[in-house]
Order: structure tokens, then C-alpha cells, then sequence
């Protein structure tokens, strides 16, 4: 059978409004008075928000004045991510604020399915969980890569046994010697924000034909849960 292929998942959970981006705009230029919207001609500080902004779009494609997006923050939930995808992010630092799933913590899922067919590899738990926590759809590879974690969990159980379920600091020291051996197609979980200027150019790396295809699909899920009009003033078509 082949193995499914973890694409990862966005939920947006929280993105400033607006106004905001316009406001920082209109103060740039003293232009209240030219907004179409009239909570901005009048600056009515209420939870209300504008539905486009005639200025931003043209500081983001004609001007290329990008600073007023700054503040406009996006946040995202985002599951599933290769670690290696996770790498990548190095390059996007400014105006990223990552919190990624600790392995230190969370690691008892592959720990305990080894415990568990400890002494029978050819169970098929070991080998479920791999598949569920890996970004990998060759047949052949996950089997590789389900060889290559076993035996690394035999040489560490052989210096030290491995025990299931543990807790406090038994269980951190325990997965801080078994997370070294984690392949970069190992995935987790984790909460981005992003500010709107970053954004436009983390998609206009991420989401063409030239990204690595692991990134692209992230950058494809945080499109798919952009509100429309944030995302006409940093995503062309």
C-alpha cells in the first residue's frame, strides 16, 4: 500500500484588521481625508474594519512602498511540517515569530511504538507510526527509513533501556538522546506569525515552480486561508 503523504495544514487564527495597514498609511501622507472608507476620513477608533484600501494597493504594486503592511500580523496554525521544511525558514526570519513542536517533549509517540514491538520488528505499529509522522509516499523509502530508526533505537536502548510513558525530567533526558536520530522528513506542528510585508515576500519565494515542493505546500496552504483582501496586496492573480 502506499504510504499517504502528510501535506501540511494552515488554520489562520488571528490577522489584524485593516485599517490599521491604512491609518499607519494616511498618517505617512496626512490623507484621512482622501480614504474612501469613512472610518478612516473620520478616524472612528471602533472594532468596525474596511473592506479593501485604494492606497495600500497602490503602495504594495506601483510604488513598492511595503513598510505600512508591517503592521498587519498574521497568525497561522500550522501542522504537520517537514523538519527540513522548518530549515528553510532561516531565510525568512525578519518579521517571522515561530513557536515549532519540542521534540524534547513530544517525542514519546515513536519511543512508545518502539517499547511496544520491542524484540518484533515486523509488527506493523512501528511501522504506522513512522508513516503518520513522516513526509515520505515511496513505498520503498518508508521502509528505509523505518530500518534505519529501528536500528537506531536498538543501539540506544542497548546503552540504556528506552521506557515508555515516562515523565518530568526521566522523559526529557530520555528524548533528548533519541531525537538526534530524527530524519529531516520527520514532521510537527507549530504557530507562525507573520507580519503582512514578510508574507508577501515569503510567497513570492515560496509558492512558484522553482521552491522545493515541501515549502511550496505550505506556502499553497497559508494562500488557501488568506482573507481576500489581504491577499490581493501581496499576491498577484
Amino acid at each position: 500500500m502506499i504510504p499517504k503523504h502528510n501535506i501540511p495544514t494552515v488554520e489562520l487564527l488571528h490577522v489584524t484588521p485593516l485599517k490599521i495597514a491604512e491609518l499607519a498609511a494616511r498618517v505617512c501622507y496626512d490623507s484621512f481625508e482622501q480614504s474612501e472608507h469613512e472610518l478612516i476620513r473620520n478616524y472612528e477608533n471602533s472594532e468596525k474594519d474596511i473592506p479593501n484600501s485604494e492606497i495600500l494597493n497602490k503602495l504594495s504594486w506601483v510604488y513598492f512602498h511595503e513598510s505600512t503592511l508591517e503592521h498587519v500580523n498574521l497568525s497561522f496554525y500550522i501542522k504537520k511540517i517537514p523538519r527540513n521544511v522548518v530549515l528553510e525558514l532561516n531565510r525568512h526570519r525578519i518579521g517571522f515569530s515561530t513557536s515549532q513542536k519540542s521534540s524534547r517533549y513530544t517525542l514519546d509517540t515513536l519511543i512508545n511504538a518502539y517499547v511496544k514491538e520491542r524484540g518484533n520488528f515486523e509488527a506493523n505499529g512501528f511501522r504506522e507510526c513512522v508513516e503518520n509522522n513522516i513526509s515520505v509516499t515511496d513505498t520503498g523509502l518508508v521502509t528505509e527509513i523505518c530500518d534505519y530508526l529501528w536500528n537506531c533505537l536498538e543501539v540506544l536502548n542497548k546503552d540504556e533501556e528506552l521506557i515508555a510513558n515516562l515523565t518530568g525530567s526521566k522523559k526529557k533526558a530520555q528524548n533528548d538522546r533519541v531525537k538526534v536520530i530524527l530524519p529531516e522528513c520527520w514532521v510537527m506542528d507549530g504557530i507562525w506569525t507573520i507580519n503582512l510585508r514578510s508574507l508577501k515576500n515569503f510567497l513570492d519565494l515560496r509558492s512558484n515552480g522553482a521552491a522545493y515542493y515541501g515549502i511550496r505546500e505550505v506556502a499553497d496552504a497559508i494562500i488557501d486561508v488568506i482573507p481576500s483582501k489581504y491577499l490581493e496586496l501581496i499576491k498577484k492573480g
